[in-house]
């Protein structure tokens, strides 16, 4: 019901709280981590929904952001603009985490432009582009990957944005 984009205002609310009450229950398991991506991809949380949801994934990140499938969390909570700069933050050190150990599978490359487009420390934009780098020589004979040469152009935070405020992506859906 998450991924509906059919359903009436007052039915997004209804199927968010069911999400966010099933999150409540079973959010450290690691099925957690479909409702948390489909929960991320709405466009419209309201404010004092986003914080949960960012609670309820980083607690799952936790648990289980080393698993190949926090790569599907990873992608849409960093596109979120809507995130406070601590929990930005959170989101990058965990995107940093999950990359050293998952940096070259393919579906790294969902996290790594966006990973790219965050205001980072020196530090970290150094250790961003070379994961960039290693995945790319993984996969340099794939056609389509030179989007990634293009993320790693530095953006401009989002509002205020501290450091680890990431702006841009796709963005959520």
């Amino acid at each position: 019901m998450l991924t509906r984009r059919d359903l009436t205002d007052e039915q997004a609310r209804l199927t968010m709280g069911q999400a966010m009450s099933w999150l409540e229950l079973h959010g450290d398991e690691k099925t957690a981590g479909f409702v948390l991506q489909h929960l991320f991809k709405r466009k419209a949380i309201p404010a004092y929904e986003i914080c949960r949801v960012a609670a309820f994934a980083h607690d799952w990140l936790s648990r289980h952001g080393e698993s190949v499938d926090a790569g599907f969390v990873l992608p849409v909570l960093l596109a979120r603009q809507d995130l406070t700069d601590d929990q930005a933050d959170r989101a990058v050190v965990s995107a940093m985490s999950w990359l050293r150990v998952h940096g070259s599978l393919d579906t790294a490359d969902h996290v790594l432009p966006l990973l790219l487009r965050c205001d980072l420390p020196p530090a970290r934009v150094r250790s961003a582009v070379l994961l960039t780098a290693r995945w790319l020589g993984r996969h340099r004979e794939e056609e389509g990957v030179a989007y990634l040469l293009g993320a790693a152009r530095p953006r401009r935070p989002h509002g205020g944005g501290g450091r680890g405020r990431c702006a841009g992506g796709p963005g959520p859906a």
